[in-house]
């Protein structure tokens, strides 16, 4: 792998990738990986923010995730995730990361965040899977709820 690190011998890059006859070496191996590794970075604090030209400068970084309620908790409003404070500063964060050329990542909790994001060029969107089972039990109930209504 790329950077200081073990290797940890043969077994982790050959699963689903390389027949048992294969004649391949584990250096061609990790390099077929480097090839084909995603390398993304989660910013969560003012101080990574202020170091993230730095992070951007290094070529193998491919995505960069600004984590909004993280990011909120180390400004003291935990959990804003739409204060405005905070929303300027991953707005920031996006248009320098984009400028670099790298993929600009954050949190998406509703469509609404969702379109936010996709109109400032954001492209790593993630959710939690708790919002999709409410908001799918919400629908269930309402359209529950439309049904049995309109019997009355």
């Amino acid at each position: 792998p790329i950077g200081k690190r073990g290797l940890a011998g043969d077994r982790w890059n050959t699963w689903g990738i390389m027949g048992q006859d294969d004649n391949t070496s584990l250096a061609d191996r990790v390099e077929e990986c480097n090839r084909n590794s995603v390398v993304g970075i989660i910013v969560e604090s003012p101080k990574g923010l202020d170091h993230l030209e730095e992070m951007l400068d290094v070529p193998e970084v491919d995505f960069v995730f600004v984590a909004p309620t993280d990011l909120s908790a180390n400004l003291g409003l935990h959990g804003q995730i739409r204060h405005p404070k905070v929303l300027e500063l991953v707005e920031q964060a996006g248009r320098q990361i984009q400028n670099a050329g790298k993929g600009a990542g954050t949190l998406a909790l509703s469509s609404q965040d969702y379109q936010y994001w996709r109109d400032r060029g954001f492209t790593i969107l993630c959710s939690v899977a708790h919002n999709f089972f409410i908001n799918g039990a919400q629908q269930w109930i309402k359209s529950v709820a439309d049904i049995e209504n309109s019997k009355q």
